[in-house]
C-alpha cells in the first residue's frame, strides 16, 4: 500500500514539474512557437537572416509567441519590410504580458508598402498599454493604422506579392 501511494506521489511530482506545452486556439508556448520557427526557417527561400533573428527573439521571450511567429511566416512570404517585422518580433519578445495588438500590427506591416517605423512606435505603444486610457490610445492608433494600408487583407497583399527574384 505504501508502495503504491509513493509511487503515486512520485508520478504527480514528475509530471507537474515539466511544463506542459500545447498549442491552443492558435496559441503557442516557447517550444510550438520554436519548432514552427524551425518549420519556416527550413522552406523559407529568402529572408534567412531575418528569421533566425526572430527565432532568437522567440527563444528569449516570456509571451506573444503568436505574434513572433507571424513575424516569421511574413517574413517568409514577404519579399519587404523585414526590418520592421524583426522589430514587431523584437517588442513582441521584450513585453512582459501578453499584447493582442502585436499581431494585427505584424499584418499592418506587410499590408502597407509604405509602412515606417511608425508601425514600430505602435507596437511599443500597444506593448506598454496597461490602463483603459492607455488602450483607447491604442485602439484609436490602430484603427488610423488600419486605415493607411494599401491593401485590406493579407491575402491581398499576398496577391500582389512579387518573390525577390522574379
Amino acid at each position: 500500500m505504501r508502495t503504491t501511494i509513493l509511487v503515486f506521489i512520485i508520478s504527480i511530482l514528475i509530471t507537474c514539474s515539466f511544463p506542459i506545452h500545447t498549442v491552443r486556439g492558435g496559441d503557442y508556448d516557447r517550444r510550438s512557437a520554436l519548432a514552427e520557427i524551425n518549420t519556416i526557417i527550413d522552406k523559407a527561400e529568402f529572408n534567412l537572416a531575418g528569421l533566425y533573428v526572430i527565432k532568437h527573439y522567440a527563444e528569449n521571450a516570456t509571451c506573444n509567441f503568436s505574434a513572433i511567429v507571424s513575424t516569421a511566416r511574413l517574413a517568409s512570404e514577404f519579399g519587404y519590410h523585414t526590418v520592421l517585422l524583426v522589430l514587431v518580433a523584437k517588442v513582441a519578445s521584450e513585453t512582459d504580458h501578453e499584447c493582442p495588438y502585436l499581431t494585427q500590427i505584424a499584418s499592418f506591416v506587410v499590408r502597407n508598402p509604405s509602412a515606417n517605423s511608425g508601425l514600430i512606435e505602435l507596437a511599443e505603444l500597444a506593448g506598454r498599454a496597461k490602463t483603459g486610457d492607455e488602450f483607447k490610445d491604442v485602439d484609436r492608433a490602430m484603427e488610423k493604422a488600419d486605415h493607411e494600408c494599401a491593401y485590406m487583407t493579407l491575402d491581398e497583399a499576398r496577391s500582389h506579392q512579387q518573390h525577390p527574384g522574379n
